[in-house]
């Protein structure tokens, strides 16, 4: 009982970000032939997904790539690095992002503050006060 509610919060990241079917069914499969028990956590971030640790580079790759992409896209940079070097943008989803999640009224950043990030909000909404 207690392994099948692990393996259901990775199906429910996996649900969540919309992956699809054929690549969730790898990463399960992989996780059941390895044997590895998921730890269950309450939190929906890739990071926080302890049974993702287990995953090869090409099954990590091809998973965020799938998660982050629909994302980037809407940014015409992405969207046309995306068409011009499938790559790359594999290797920009890999190495260069992550998830976090805000509180409301919680501060990002503020005005005057030197950028080293870049932010895409995939739910809920932003507000920038200069």
């Amino acid at each position: 009982a207690e392994k099948t509610r692990r393996v259901a919060s990775v199906r429910r990241y996996l649900t969540q970000k919309k992956v699809t079917l054929e690549l969730g069914n790898r990463i399960i499969g992989f996780m059941r032939k390895h044997n590895y028990n998921v730890v269950q956590r309450k939190a929906l971030h890739e990071d926080q997904i302890v049974a993702f640790d287990i995953l090869p580079d090409s099954l990590r790759a091809m998973l965020r790539f799938e998660v982050y992409l629909p994302s980037l896209v809407h940014h015409p940079f992405f969207r046309l690095l995306n068409r011009a070097d499938e790559t790359a943008m594999v290797s920009v989803c890999t190495s260069a992002m992550s998830e976090r999640s805000l509180g409301m009224g919680q501060e990002k950043f503020h005005c005057g503050q030197r950028a080293a990030h870049m932010y895409v909000a995939v739910s809920g909404g932003l507000t920038y006060f200069p």
